[in-house]
């Protein structure tokens, strides 16, 4: 018995709808069984203190420059004195350093710097971040903070490292 054309058509049909409800199947089942998840009590987001991140080295300078920006002074540390129009300056520290990772992997680290005056009390604080810093690597690392609240009272800082 000879197939007519009309029943080759609907055999095709019928077959590319298998393959495509086949396909659909198999797409949708990938999608929704997902990955399944360690069981990690540490939040990503909440950084991890260490005490192994290194501070090699770091300065402190004072910047201060008027309005226009055509006037920049600069002293080493933590200088105080400012021009008598001082509302015409904006001032800042800046704080550059070098840290080193010594905990054995790769990592990103947060560096918090806390500010405080001339009795250790602390005034306030700043942080910056350094990513993908390798094993046994060092890297630097630069503040630039514009707290004029407390411009006159800062003495000295320190450092408190966090892996992100």
């Amino acid at each position: 018995m000879k197939k007519s054309n009309y029943m080759l058509y609907d055999y095709k049909l019928m077959k590319k709808q298998i393959i495509n409800l086949f396909l659909i199947s198999i797409s949708s089942f990938i999608l929704l069984s997902g990955c399944t998840q360690q069981n990690n009590t540490r939040n990503p987001y909440t950084p991890t203190p260490t005490n192994k991140i290194e501070l090699i080295d770091y300065t402190v300078v004072t910047m201060w420059w008027n309005k226009e920006g055509t006037q920049k002074y600069y002293e080493s540390g933590f200088y105080h004195e400012i021009p008598e129009d001082a509302s015409n300056y904006s001032i800042s520290y800046i704080i550059n350093g070098t840290i080193k990772n010594n905990i054995g992997t790769l990592v990103n680290v947060n560096i918090g710097i806390i500010f405080y005056d001339s009795n250790n009390n602390e005034l306030y604080s700043a942080s910056t971040d350094v990513f993908n810093l390798p094993n046994t690597y060092t890297n630097t690392f630069s503040v630039i903070d514009y707290n004029r609240l407390y411009f006159d009272k800062v003495d000295h800082v320190s450092f408190k490292f966090y892996v992100l």
